[in-house]
């Protein structure tokens, strides 16, 4: 993680103000921030995120308080997951912070929870608006349970009404892949689609897909609205074309990527149960359409 920062400041002295907007970079910058969050280094994160800007950053504000939220959850159960190194491999390993004063495991809950607090607020200040997903979300269950919240969360509300519509990346949740002859997989979704509703509900970000799959009862289909772009053989975006053959512009002067929308009937169930493979390499990924990229 040392060695990524590094090269992640010579990146950013090496590029011009253009290329530090680009999704590689940007997508660096945001695995990195969530490895050092991942690891307990949150200020080595909050500084990383300051390389980008606009919904990006917001959304990566908002993941690490979350993970903030859940360390504090763990110190209260006296029970704190950390990575652990075993020969040749990364295990996750578990230890009983039983043996820890109270007074000390008390102490740590209550700076995790202060932190997820500013660190939520950070998100919300640069931009994150989905203030539903925050008052639902599990993994914030920490900070729904302390005195503070009704009030931190009405001034956030207040932000994001007053908060100026900026333009930028469109969020959405993009499939990378699921296991073979899952319901993911006969239900016709491929890698790459972008999946925008659920029972007519447009899902953003992960944990909003996750909480609309689980909504009614066991059993019950689910329709899933997504998109699936069109390539050229050579792999680009293949452009929508008009009568004379030439490209389809937006009103900024985009081009239109070319798209179909289908409807997928999928079985109410978690991500998991419903066959995605959900991990940093493979599964469901949040995924960030950039405006020229829209349709």
């Amino acid at each position: 993680l040392r060695a990524a920062l590094a090269d992640l400041e010579a990146a950013r002295l090496a590029l011009s103000a253009a290329q530090l907007k680009e999704p590689a970079f940007v997508a660096c910058v945001v695995n990195v921030a969530r490895g050092l969050s991942a690891n307990g280094f949150y200020a080595d994160a909050l500084e990383i995120i300051r390389l980008i800007d606009g919904e990006l950053a917001a959304a990566t504000r908002y993941d690490l308080a979350c993970s903030q939220s859940r360390l504090a959850t763990q110190w209260g159960e006296s029970k704190v997951l950390r990575l652990g190194k075993d020969e040749a491999h990364r295990n996750e390993q578990e230890f009983a912070a039983n043996s820890q004063p109270e007074a000390e495991r008390a102490r740590q809950k209550a700076q995790m929870i202060e932190r997820a607090f500013e660190t939520l607020e950070l998100a919300f200040r640069a931009g994150y608006s989905n203030a539903a997903q925050a008052s639902r979300d599990p993994d914030l269950n920490a900070l729904h349970t302390d005195g503070r919240w009704p009030a931190f969360f009405a001034r956030m509300e207040e932000l994001v009404k007053s908060a100026p519509a900026l333009p930028g990346p469109e969020r959405a949740v993009v499939v990378l892949g699921f296991q073979a002859d899952s319901q993911a997989d006969r239900a016709g979704l491929k890698p790459f689609d972008v999946i925008w509703q659920v029972n007519g509900e447009r899902v953003s970000d992960f944990g909003a897909l996750r909480l609309a799959l689980l909504k009614g009862r066991v059993g019950e289909s689910l329709t899933l609205k997504v998109r699936r772009y069109k390539f050229t053989p050579e792999g680009d975006f293949l452009p929508q074309v008009g009568q004379d053959g030439k490209p389809l512009l937006d009103d900024q002067g985009f081009v239109r990527w070319a798209c179909e929308e289908r409807e997928v009937q999928i079985k109410r169930g978690t991500t998991r149960s419903l066959g995605f493979v959900v991990n940093a390499s493979s599964g469901l990924g949040l995924g960030f359409i950039p405006a020229p990229y829209r349709p």
